[in-house]
């Protein structure tokens, strides 16, 4: 127990202090700059978005998400398919009926500007440097295109990869995310949706697992506990059940 416990404190706590006192340099609040100015470069009026709509894609915690992923030590590269999971989301809960092909056109979008600016920012070079990451790790993307548009275009597959994109298949505990039936809605598909997410409870989960409109429950052997409060630090949220 001791041992999962430091464990998910480090992986948590190690980026967290790194993209807190990175986030305070001016190289950092420029690397922040590079990343929220590129989505003014993503033109989304092709599919009727405009670009108040796609600036706010990039604010979000479930797409943001990604932009710290970069800077972890420990994290992936970013796939079209997790951004697709992420601004598929984003849509389909704020009830934005866009195709599934051009959802995922518009994260491969996204994906490669990020990696043009990775590639020909040098402070940003320098920064994943210092991390032991190679910025042309982040060109490597195989990606099936039928399964994500299949995806995207069933919300209830959609609801579950989007939270199974925070699973962590070696961690012990489980918590079960559905949707809150007390949210209003006319969404028919609501009550078919059910994800176990396996964790570590105590490192948090990466920022955007926490969405208004769904219920989240800690399962064990002995009991259930429900969500209780939320709070975020950094990068993280820490989810405590009740």
């Amino acid at each position: 127990m001791v041992g999962r416990i430091a464990t998910g404190l480090f992986q948590g706590l190690a980026a967290e202090a790194f993209i807190s006192n990175y986030r305070k340099s001016n190289k950092g609040k420029q690397i922040q700059r590079r990343w929220h100015r590129m989505f003014e470069n993503i033109h989304g009026q092709s599919i009727g978005l405009n670009r108040k709509t796609v600036q706010h894609i990039g604010s979000t915690s479930s797409v943001k998400r990604y932009f710290y992923k970069t800077f972890e030590p420990m994290a992936g590269i970013v796939t079209t398919r997790d951004l697709s999971m992420a601004v598929g989301i984003e849509l389909s809960d704020r009830d934005i009926r866009v195709r599934p092909h051009d959802v995922r056109q518009l994260s491969r979008a996204i994906r490669n500007e990020w990696i043009k600016i990775l590639i020909s920012t040098e402070v940003i070079q320098d920064a994943m440097s210092v991390l032991g990451k190679n910025v042309r790790d982040h060109l490597e993307d195989d990606h099936d295109k039928n399964e994500i548009e299949e995806t995207i275009g069933d919300r209830v597959k959609l609801r579950e990869a989007y939270f199974k994109t925070y699973h962590q298949e070696e961690e012990d505990d489980i918590v079960r995310v559905g949707y809150n039936y007390n949210a209003l809605t006319t969404d028919v598909t609501t009550n078919k949706f059910k994800a176990d997410i396996k964790t570590n409870k105590f490192s948090g989960f990466e920022m955007g697992f926490y969405r208004k409109g769904y219920d989240y429950t800690l399962i064990s052997d002995e009991e259930e506990r429900k969500f209780h409060t939320m709070n975020k630090k950094y990068t993280r949220e820490y989810i405590h059940f009740k």
